[in-house]
């Protein structure tokens, strides 16, 4: 599903990544861990091709990452960053189907119901369609982030602490809802030890 084979990645001629190798097999749920500056995030950005390894292969679904295939490899993934405004102005309920006004996903727009139903796992009461985006708290943002996510049904999704804005409750909410689909393949950083738990493997980087 997703392999990255000899990677090495620098920044101002420090290494962060030193001959990193690591795969991950469909359905497979990953998590990163390592303390600030060791990677995570950046492997997250080299699956996505925001950035290029100094060396190294990445293989996405069995092809060889490049520039002339990466848009097509980016619509089988959805992608979370850390502490992001995706959400932009409006209704709750507004901004969450500005996705699925784009061809590419105008088959799979979820009804109103649809999207009841998912905010109700991460346990959002279906009143906050009606709220504005500006007036609800980080936690439900970041929940709400996810449920879009979730609702483009893309085979693999990258995660950048996913749950970094939710308390105790709301993370067993949230980790059961991601976790629902045994096809689907997520690759997170994390420092939550309840995330970790859950996850199929966890892959420990060194400063």
């Amino acid at each position: 599903m997703i392999e990255l084979k000899h990677i090495h990645l620098s920044f101002n001629g420090k290494k962060v990544l030193d001959d990193f190798s690591f795969k991950a097999d469909k359905g497979a749920k990953i998590a990163i861990k390592g303390p600030s500056g060791s990677g995570k995030t950046s492997i997250l950005n080299l699956i996505m091709h925001f950035i290029n390894a100094d060396k190294g292969e990445i293989h996405i679904q069995g092809e060889l990452q490049t520039k002339s295939n990466i848009l097509q490899i980016r619509r089988n993934i959805t992608w979370l960053p850390q502490n992001t405004a995706i959400l932009g102005k409006g209704t709750v309920e507004e901004v969450m189907l500005i996705p699925f006004n784009f061809s590419a996903n105008e088959k799979i727009k979820p009804t109103l119901n649809d999207l009841k139903l998912n905010l109700e796992k991460v346990g959002l009461p279906e009143s906050i369609l009606e709220s504005k985006v500006e007036d609800i708290s980080g936690g439900e943002k970041q929940r709400i982030e996810l449920v879009i996510c979730k609702l483009l049904q893309r085979p693999i999704m990258l995660l950048d602490e996913p749950t970094s804005a939710l308390d105790k409750d709301s993370k067993e909410l949230v980790i059961n809802y991601l976790f629902d689909n045994s096809e689907q393949t997520i690759i997170s950083t994390s420092h939550d030890d309840s995330f970790l738990e859950r996850c199929d493997r966890v892959v420990e980087l060194l400063k």
